[in-house]
């Protein structure tokens, strides 16, 4: 299991560390649990390509919980994963060169990845 969060409310939860946390503190930002499958299917669905991600058992179970950290901060994540669409479409505007040409690789069939 991976933990996804917005890098403008990691940026929030390290300032308001810097500000409210305790010395020596630890704080988890992990605001959505999801698989790298999971993740992989909410882009390709928001670039809108055909993509059929590989299924990875989450074999301990873990999941990440931060409402420790949401509350002795006093966060509020205010992005969610499933917010895609408009970011993956601005990023491939942006990578017009290809022309809307996109690939989703599987990391476990690229030679030496671990």
């Amino acid at each position: 299991m991976t933990a996804w969060i917005h890098v403008e409310d990691l940026a929030d939860c390290y300032i308001a560390a810097a500000r409210k946390g305790s010395k020596g503190g630890h704080y988890l930002a992990a605001p959505e649990n999801l698989s790298i499958s999971q993740i992989s299917t909410l882009f390709a669905k928001a670039a809108q390509v055909e993509f059929f991600a590989p299924v990875f058992e989450n074999k301990h179970k873990v999941i990440f919980d931060d409402s420790h950290t949401r509350e002795i901060l006093q966060l509020q994540w205010k992005y969610k994963v499933a917010d895609l669409t408009f970011p993956v479409k601005s990023l491939l505007q942006a990578a017009s060169p290809h022309r809307g040409r996109v690939t989703l690789t599987n990391l476990a069939t690229v030679p030496g990845y671990q």
